[in-house]
């Protein structure tokens, strides 16, 4: 397993590459598959944040979390994690915050009530390829 603050070793790549992940209509693919001839960007985030953003590029979804694990992703409910600084894009205050997700969340898409997933679940950006390259974004 890799920590969330380095960039993935071969062999995590490699385990990763072997994992399973669905496309949107419900394909089981390999993850590795994605990456092996190109440069490819991974977001991992909630599917949540794709439906209320509207996310219009390729995504596939691991409801096992096993590439969230794999890549030493980590939850936290932290606004800033200790010792670091306010990230870019929290520009707004905390209660700002709070009130536009849950007016972008439940009130302006309440079918999306119960579906938000693990809210301590934190994302991560990468990009890999050709193969088991990795660098972050």
């Amino acid at each position: 397993m890799a920590t969330h603050t380095a960039i993935p070793a071969s062999d995590v790549l490699e385990k990763a590459a072997a994992l399973n992940v669905f496309d949107q209509s419900g394909t089981e693919v390999t993850f590795g598959s994605l990456i092996e001839e190109q440069k490819t960007i991974v977001v991992f985030i909630r599917l949540f944040h794709v439906e209320t953003a509207g996310f219009t590029y390729a995504m596939y979804a691991d409801p096992t979390r096993a590439l969230y694990t794999t890549f030493g992703l980590v939850q936290s409910l932290e606004r800033t994690p200790a010792g670091q600084p306010k990230r870019s894009y929290v520009g707004k205050s905390f209660i700002a915050n709070v009130l536009k997700s849950i007016w972008d969340g439940p009130l302006k898409n309440p079918q999306n009530i119960g579906k938000n997933g693990n809210i301590s679940q934190l994302g991560g950006d990468f990009i890999f390829g050709p193969g088991t390259l990795a660098a972050f974004l």
